[in-house]
């Protein structure tokens, strides 16, 4: 069985973070802006060129797509980590209401009989009845973790 530590993640988990974050808040608009100035220039260094005018034209067309072709990949990619995000971040929410509409009620079943067992336990004389009472903590035990894995199986995948 593997604990989940939420609150230490990987190096690699936090530098991804951050790199996202850093993209979508200033990289990808720093690099839309140079690239429509890079396309500006070379639309005046193409159409004030000597040549006949088809050629001119179809050098100015290629650069021009090519240039929006590269303006949409990088928007494209801030809009898809946007959305990633927000995805993981559902997920995150949906899993939070899980835990308290599924996993609460029988952590609080679960606590109050072990609280019982501790505050007052019971006096267990011969062996059936410490049987009987390991297999009651048992049975909790295997009811709690067979919730827990349910949960990581259906929200393992939770990105942000």
């Amino acid at each position: 069985m593997h604990i989940i530590d939420l609150e230490k993640k990987p190096l690699f988990a936090m530098v991804k973070i951050v790199m996202t974050k850093f993209y979508i808040n200033f990289f990808a608009n720093f690099i839309s802006i140079l690239a429509l100035l890079f396309c500006l220039y070379g639309s005046i260094q193409i159409l004030s060129g000597n040549g006949k005018k088809a050629i001119i034209l179809s050098s100015f067309g290629g650069f021009l797509g090519g240039m929006f072709t590269f303006i949409a990949v990088v928007i494209s990619l801030k809009e898809f980590l946007i959305n990633k995000r927000k995805n993981g971040s559902h997920k995150f929410l949906e899993l939070i209401n899980e835990m308290f509409s599924v996993i609460l009620p029988e952590v609080n079943k679960s606590s109050y009989t072990l609280g019982s067992f501790i505050k007052r336990p019971p006096h267990l004389s011969t062996p059936a009845e410490k049987s009987k009472t390991r297999q009651e903590i048992e049975l909790i035990e295997n009811n709690l973790t067979k919730i827990k894995f349910q949960i990581l199986s259906k929200y393992g995948e939770i990105f942000f």
